[in-house]
């Protein structure tokens, strides 16, 4: 079962649910949908078209809802589109935010952002790791850039906000890096505490 945020995520094409079918939950009856993956991989095991259903509560960072969340974890398995773009782009975002490995986190989302269509908000969260990758490998512009495509679909995320904002300041734009970093607070009023975890700091 993935829940609904994480399949518009993951720009999957949802279709109704045979006649009679439903799901209950503790709060009783859930209105679901059903999607359909191509090809899944499961522990190194190629899966094809493979069915879920979409609905439930948003778990928040994972590609499943409650249903398979636990499922797979109980089993330990790991899973992901056979292409990985899920698990390249996990990756890409562990080494930006530790500032390790940084030329491999940048070939790994950019091998992700080719499993992405453009417009999906998969696509803004793999642009918003390789900004993040850019702006510790001190290329500015590029970041800025990626972090303006990420904006483009998510235009209100307080952390595409912050971290353009960061790019701009050390690219000699204070005002507008300044604009961005207070658009973030806005959003999100731990947003400085969040960056300055990882050492990123105006």
């Amino acid at each position: 079962m993935i829940d609904g945020a994480n399949a518009a995520r993951l720009h999957l094409k949802l279709f109704d649910a045979p006649r009679g079918f439903f799901v209950i939950g503790v709060g009783g009856r859930i209105s679901v949908k059903l999607t359909r993956i191509g090809e899944l991989n499961l522990n190194g095991n190629p899966l094809h078209d493979v069915e879920f259903i979409v609905g439930g509560n948003d778990m928040g960072g994972g590609k499943v809802g409650l249903l398979g969340r636990n499922f797979l974890e109980v089993a330990d398995a790991e899973y992901d589109f056979a292409h990985g773009a899920g698990e390249l782009d996990g990756r890409c975002r562990a080494r930006a935010l530790s500032g390790s490995d940084l030329p491999l986190a940048l070939a790994d989302c950019n091998e992700a952002l080719k499993h992405a269509a453009k417009s999906s908000p998969f696509f803004a969260e793999i642009s918003d790791s390789r900004a993040l990758v850019l702006l510790r490998l001190g290329r500015y512009d590029k970041s800025i850039a990626d972090f303006d495509a990420s904006l483009k679909i998510e235009a209100k995320d307080a952390w595409s906000l912050y971290g353009r904002g960061l790019a701009e300041m050390r690219t000699n734009q204070a005002p507008a890096g300044q604009a961005d970093i207070a658009k973030a607070r806005a959003l999100s009023l731990k947003i400085t505490d969040r960056f300055a975890k990882f050492g990123l700091l105006p």
